[in-house]
């Protein structure tokens, strides 16, 4: 029996560009700090227990920084034999296929179309164009409760109504291939043993 190979992790790009501007955001903050620190002795209005304050808010501040930089890469789509995964730090949801309505390419404007975003959510979507390719994963049912989705999940990954997840991948089209094939011979697999 040949066992297929998992499928390609293609990264999740508006995952990736979300912690990208907050760990590029953090480093001149970082910079400012290590550089007070160090100077710090030298300030007659920094005594030992401001500098001590102002070196553990450096160490904290550079480990968030860094925790943000490696987890840039870690948001990912992937079609497998059985289920597609969506994987973002510390979560992963398999989706079996009996659970996909359907996956389509579409523009950013219908993905958002009934969406409710927060105010900081609606500034970093603007920043794309509204007819930029996105690929919507439309589902009969949600795999997990919602509420736990949501934690781990930014809020402009879902469609309206929680019925599915729309993603910026740097290869759409590779992936609607690789998920066409895959679910078709889960399906053909299916129709065989039943």
């Amino acid at each position: 029996m040949v066992i297929p190979r998992p499928g390609k992790k293609h990264i999740n790009l508006f995952y990736y560009q979300s912690t990208t501007r907050i760990w590029r955001r953090l480093l001149p903050f970082n910079l400012v700090l290590w550089i007070v620190w160090w100077f710090a002795p030298d300030l007659p209005s920094f005594q030992p227990p401001k500098d001590e304050i102002i070196l553990y808010a450096a160490i904290i501040s550079t480990t968030i920084m860094i925790l943000f930089f490696l987890m840039s890469n870690k948001s990912y789509v992937r079609a497998n034999r059985g289920h597609v995964i969506i994987g973002v730090p510390f979560y992963r949801v398999k989706i079996p296929y009996s659970y996909i309505k359907s996956l389509r390419i579409t523009d950013l404007k219908h993905a958002l179309n009934g969406v409710k975003l927060k105010k900081g959510d609606i500034k970093f979507i603007l920043r794309y164009a509204a007819d930029t390719p996105v690929s919507a994963l439309i589902l009969k049912e949600l795999p997990k409760p919602e509420g736990i989705m949501h934690i781990f999940f930014p809020r402009y990954m879902f469609l309206a109504a929680n019925r599915g997840f729309f993603f910026l991948l740097e290869d759409l089209m590779g992936f609607n291939t690789e998920f066409e094939s895959r679910l078709n011979s889960a399906r053909t697999i299916e129709d065989v043993t039943n």
